[in-house]
């Protein structure tokens, strides 16, 4: 693994000038503030993780998570659904097993790896008393400003304090954009300097452009939260990331149209996670490793949580769905596969039910009404629910 070379800047100001109204993440300026030593740090923690990294066995080891959602405005309290729907996304993500992996370009598809981290919606509180792993906190701030407010949403008057951060990833939901024009779509910290574990620690979401179908922002904070860094860390081709096998770029990529997008006479590794462009679909070899280092090192209390007892962790049990949903894209109709006839409804992206009824094997959904967009498809059956990603092209 090669050295860390840090160098810092106002990321967030250049991007926001440069950039227009692109989503980014604020996690570089947040964590120059936080911590002036960051450099010797990330030097450490790279060590650190160099030293715990988890060789993968019969289970993967569970996260839990607690998502609370902060909210003024009823768009803001956003739907179950959607929560466990980007929930779920991320597990799917960091275990190789999103839908889009196949998208990856040949150049980039041998060290793409299964990093073995899963995540589930707690079942249990700290208390040990039944939970949703969701919680809803009425706030009567407006809007909360990452760069004068980062952290009022996680706490009295504001907020709701995180459940225990050395056993749960907290993440809060709410409106971080306001009327600013400076389009964050979130933010967290790394876990260095003490903040792994503190009350500061965990990922802060937008409510709105944070968490659509197949949005990957979740995906791309846990990255931070477990330690990684942008591929373009620095915004110069003689820094990085640290990894060989995350090509060296002086920039975020923002779009996939380009599929020779060279960059530090380098074609660019835009399907990374932790790049910005709309068509992410991979961790690297060395990203798992560093992971997993950080979650068997710094963060190794969350593998005594008992925030997910009895949630299966043989990937098998977890990933044989009931029920599979094709054509997606869909246009006309949507066919689901599934055991018997089951209740279905179609949330659009703020949670509102756009389409519901009953779904019958192989029987079409007429979706012609829909508009275009990507929606929930929520299907319960006498024991069981799952929630499935639905885009619908016009």
């Amino acid at each position: 693994m090669r050295q860390f070379i840090v160098a810092f800047i106002t990321l967030f100001a250049l991007e926001r000038q440069a950039l227009g109204q692109n989503a980014v993440c604020l996690t570089d300026e947040l964590m120059y503030r936080a911590d002036p030593d960051l450099h010797t740090h990330l030097e450490q923690l790279a060590q650190l993780a160099q030293e715990h990294q988890y060789q993968k066995g019969g289970g993967d080891p569970v996260v839990p998570v607690v998502v609370h959602v902060v909210w003024n405005t009823a768009a803001e309290n956003i739907a179950d659904a959607v929560i466990q729907g980007f929930v779920a996304q991320m597990d799917e993500d960091f275990n190789l097993l999103n839908a889009n992996a196949g998208t990856v370009r040949p150049a980039f598809t041998p060290v793409m790896a299964d990093v073995g981290i899963r995540f589930c919606l707690a079942q249990y509180d700290p208390q040990g008393v039944p939970t949703s792993g969701i919680t809803r906190t009425y706030t009567t701030d407006t809007w909360f400003d990452p760069n004068s407010e980062p952290h009022d949403m996680k706490g009295a008057p504001d907020g709701i304090s995180a459940w225990d951060p050395t056993r749960y990833l907290n993440i809060w939901v709410c409106d971080i954009v306001g009327s600013s024009g400076n389009i964050v779509s979130g933010y967290t910290y790394l876990p260095t300097g003490g903040m792994a574990g503190s009350w500061q620690d965990g990922l802060v979401i937008d409510y709105s452009y944070g968490v659509d179908p197949g949005e990957r922002t979740p995906t791309h904070e846990a990255g931070h939260y477990f330690g990684l860094r942008h591929t373009f860390d620095g915004n110069s081709c003689s820094l990085d990331d640290g990894f060989s096998d995350t090509p060296n770029t002086n920039s975020p990529t923002w779009n996939c149209n380009n599929t020779n997008l060279m960059k530090c006479s380098q074609l660019t590794q835009y399907e990374n996670y932790m790049d910005y462009s709309g068509c992410t679909a991979m961790f690297t070899t060395q990203q798992a490793n560093f992971m997993n280092g950080v979650l068997n090192g710094v963060r190794a209390s969350l593998l005594s949580s008992s925030g997910c007892a009895g949630w299966s962790t043989v990937a098998d049990e977890r990933t044989a769905a009931r029920s599979k949903v094709y054509p997606v894209p869909a246009t006309d109709a949507l066919y689901v596969q599934l055991p018997a006839i089951a209740k279905f409804q179609l949330l659009d992206a703020s949670g509102r039910i756009a389409l519901e009824g009953l779904l019958r094997p192989a029987a079409p959904v007429d979706i012609r009404a829909l508009g275009a967009g990507p929606y929930w498809l929520r299907i319960t059956g006498d024991d069981w629910s799952e929630v499935h990603r639905v885009l619908v092209e016009r």
